[in-house]
C-alpha cells in the first residue's frame, strides 16, 4: 500500500496527531512526498510542516510544541526563551 493509505488506516485505529514532514531527497521524492500528504483523506487529518529535511523537522517540533503549549504554562515560557534566544541580533549601522 502507498502512504496515505498505510497513514489513514493508522488514524483510523489510533486517532493520534500526526504532522507530515517531507525529508527530502531527490527532487521526486520532495514530490512524492509532497503529494502523500495532500491526498490523505479528509477524515484523517495531518498537519505538513513547512520545510523540507532538517528544516521542516525542526519546524514540525516547534509547532508540536506550539499546540501543547497552549495548556501547558511552563512549557509555553520555556518555548517563549528559546525562540527568543534564537532571534538573530540587529545589525547597528
Amino acid at each position: 500500500a502507498n502512504l496515505p493509505a498505510v497513514l489513514a488506516g493508522l488514524l483510523v485505529a489510533y486517532p493520534i496527531p500526526v504532522i507530515g514532514v517531507n525529508l527530502g531527497g531527490s527532487t521526486a521524492q520532495d514530490i512524492a512526498g509532497l503529494l502523500s500528504q495532500a491526498t490523505i483523506p479528509r477524515w484523517a487529518p495531518v498537519l505538513t510542516a513547512p520545510g523540507l529535511g532538517e528544516t521542516g523537522l525542526f519546524n514540525a517540533g516547534l509547532c508540536a510544541a506550539r499546540i501543547l503549549a497552549q495548556t501547558d504554562a511552563a512549557l509555553a515560557q520555556r518555548l517563549t526563551d528559546y525562540v527568543n534566544q534564537q532571534r538573530p541580533e540587529p545589525e547597528i549601522r
